[in-house]
């Protein structure tokens, strides 16, 4: 069976306030917060971030891109859970973002 993935990431004051707003305080330990990445997910965010390393062995994954620590965040304390990858995804992986979008024409 494959495993699912788990992004730690370290949190300063303001993140910690933001969580703790949206009633995930029980869910920081020592000021880390461990917000999970499901097997399915995998494709995409290897996509997404392609630099980041995922450690089958641990279930860890290391060198997320820190500018997307605050998207994360916003995320998880806008939708009041750490089951949010999909939804962080979505915002964070952009496939057609700058293409013109396509129009099909029929002749009627």
């Amino acid at each position: 069976m494959t495993a699912d993935y788990t992004i730690k990431i370290t949190l300063d004051d303001e993140k910690i306030k933001k969580l703790e707003e949206a009633g995930l305080g029980d869910s920081i330990k020592n000021k880390i917060i461990a917000v999970p990445m499901p097997q399915k997910n995998k494709r995409k965010f290897v996509k997404a971030f392609p630099n980041a390393v995922l450690d089958d062995a641990a279930g860890e994954i290391t060198d997320f891109p820190e500018e997307s620590v605050d998207l994360l965040i916003e995320t998880i304390a806008e939708n009041k859970m750490l089951e949010i990858m999909h939804l962080f995804l979505m915002k964070a992986f952009k496939p057609l973002e700058g293409r013109e979008i396509r129009h099909s024409i029929h002749s009627a």
